[in-house]
C-alpha cells in the first residue's frame, strides 16, 4: 500500500508544477501611451477583449511610468495577453495621493473617455504605441 501515497505525491507534484493551467497562450505587449502627443504618465491601461472577436474574456492591465511606457500583464507574474481584438481604456483620473497615501485632491481625466481606442494584438508584433484623444 506504500505505492498509493507515492502515486498521490507524484500526482500532486505534477499538478503543482503546472501552476498556470488557467493561463492561455499569451504574447508580449508593451509600448508608449500618449494623449495629445504628450506621455500619458502614471495611469492604468486596461485591454478589454472584444466580446465578439475574442474567445478569452479576461482583461489585461498595465501601468504607465512617467514617460508613458507600459508593459501589459494578463495576471500577476504573467506578462502579455492572448492575441485578439481589444478596446483599450485609460483610467487616469481620480484621487491623487502622496507616497504615504494622504489625499491631495482629485485629478481630472486627461483622456476623452467617449472616444474608443481599439487594437488588435497579434503574435508577430509586441510594441503597441497608443495615442489617446485629449479630454475636452
Amino acid at each position: 500500500m506504500k505505492s498509493l501515497p507515492i502515486a498521490l505525491t507524484i500526482a500532486a507534484a505534477a499538478l503543482a508544477g503546472c501552476g498556470g493551467g488557467d493561463v492561455p497562450d499569451v504574447v508580449p505587449v508593451s509600448g508608449k501611451a500618449t494623449v495629445g502627443g504628450q506621455p500619458l504618465s502614471d495611469s492604468e491601461l486596461v485591454f478589454v477583449p472584444d466580446s465578439v472577436a475574442s474567445s478569452e474574456g479576461r482583461p489585461a492591465t498595465a501601468y504607465t511610468d512617467s514617460e508613458g511606457n507600459y508593459t501589459l500583464y494578463y495576471k500577476e507574474g504573467v506578462a502579455g495577453t492572448p492575441p485578439g481584438k481589444y478596446k483599450v481604456v485609460a483610467q487616469d483620473g481620480g484621487e491623487f495621493l502622496d507616497e504615504d497615501g494622504n489625499f491631495l485632491g482629485n485629478r481630472p481625466s486627461r483622456v476623452d473617455e467617449s472616444v474608443d481606442l481599439s487594437v488588435e494584438v497579434t503574435a508577430d508584433k509586441d510594441a503597441y504605441d497608443l495615442e489617446f484623444t485629449p479630454a475636452r
